[in-house]
């Protein structure tokens, strides 16, 4: 016949097991849902779909600010995050930053893979010996056909990209099309092709209209200035 100090003990023995096999069942269930792109609610309980956030750019050696969660380097592929609103920055010493806001959603992505931090403040540079003004005329129209100035509006493409309180004396579009360079009054401004993060890049010395063009795959900002040409690394 078993003894109270035995049967007390095997059934502390089975309990054990019997809640270990448990937790074992549980959580491999929470990592094949998450696998899955689900994960638990843990206050109500609930399972829900998960979103994704996928940021690329340059330069890669940044920090990321997502909400009050800081992360290191691009490319960043961040998977199972709640649906919700996101506050994302991106920034590193010696640059602009690049924030934006954006609104995740059960089982889909937010990307954004076209960042470019510019540098904070510009850097002089010598023009090329070689280039004429008309030939910086020429560029600059070349490559800002798609672009229409409307006084204080810029369209690409037949689509309002943004609209300001002054007129809008030059446009063109960033190498990498996704950024536009443009001038209010004398200043050099880039802005994402959304409309997202106005920058001032520099200031001319004349508030006369310019002409822009690039070299170095947009990291030389080549432009005309008081009859001269100028340049400036912006990246």
């Amino acid at each position: 016949m078993m003894t109270s100090a035995k049967l007390k003990k095997t059934i502390i023995f089975v309990i054990f097991w019997f809640l270990l096999g448990l937790s074992f069942i549980f959580f491999s269930g929470l990592i094949i849902l998450k696998a899955n792109g689900y994960q638990l609610n843990w206050r109500y309980w609930k399972l829900i779909k998960t979103g994704m956030i996928i940021l690329d750019g340059e330069p890669q050696d940044v920090t990321i600010k997502i909400n009050q969660k800081y992360l290191k380097g691009l490319p960043l592929k961040m998977a199972n995050v709640s649906p919700g609103l996101y506050e994302i920055t991106v920034s590193k010493d010696g640059y602009h930053v690049w924030q934006r806001n954006f609104e995740v959603a059960a089982g889909k992505a937010v990307t954004a893979t076209n960042i470019l931090l510019y540098l904070q403040p510009v850097q002089d540079a010598p023009a090329p010996a070689d280039l004429k003004i008309q030939q910086v005329i020429n560029e600059y129209q070349n490559r800002s056909a798609g672009l229409e100035i409307k006084n204080t509006e810029i369209y690409w493409q037949g689509n309002l990209v943004t609209r300001f309180d002054s007129q809008v004396l030059a446009a063109t579009v960033y190498p990498d099309n996704h950024h536009l360079v443009f001038q209010l009054g004398n200043e050099i401004r880039v802005i994402d092709l959304d409309g997202a993060n106005n920058i001032l890049l520099f200031n001319l010395q004349s508030p006369e209209p310019t002409a822009i063009t690039f070299r170095d795959n947009g990291r030389t900002l080549i432009f005309l200035d008081d009859g001269q040409i100028k340049a400036k690394i912006i990246r």
